[in-house]
């Protein structure tokens, strides 16, 4: 089960960051997201998995938004997957 679980649009990003224990490994996967959301994560411990939506939004904007939010404390790895 996710620590926390969170969705951010383009107007306004998500308040429920959880600071407890750095992130190590940040999943990135490109989705269709629900209209208005341009960015998803879930945490789970130290794995962070965030969906980004391409035609809304770039990954480096979106990894943007998780350091402004507070969810990237620390070093972290980038992984890419792809969805089907």
């Amino acid at each position: 089960m996710a620590d926390l679980t969170c969705a951010a649009t383009r107007r306004a990003a998500s308040s429920c960051v959880s600071t407890e224990g750095a992130v190590a490994e940040v999943r990135v996967e490109q989705a269709a997201l629900d209209s208005g959301v341009v960015m998803a994560f879930a945490r789970y411990g130290r794995l962070l998995r965030m969906a980004y939506d391409p035609d809304d939004i770039t990954e480096a904007d979106a990894l943007v938004m998780l350091r402004e939010q507070g969810a990237l404390a620390g070093a972290v790895h980038v992984v890419h997957r792809t969805t089907a």
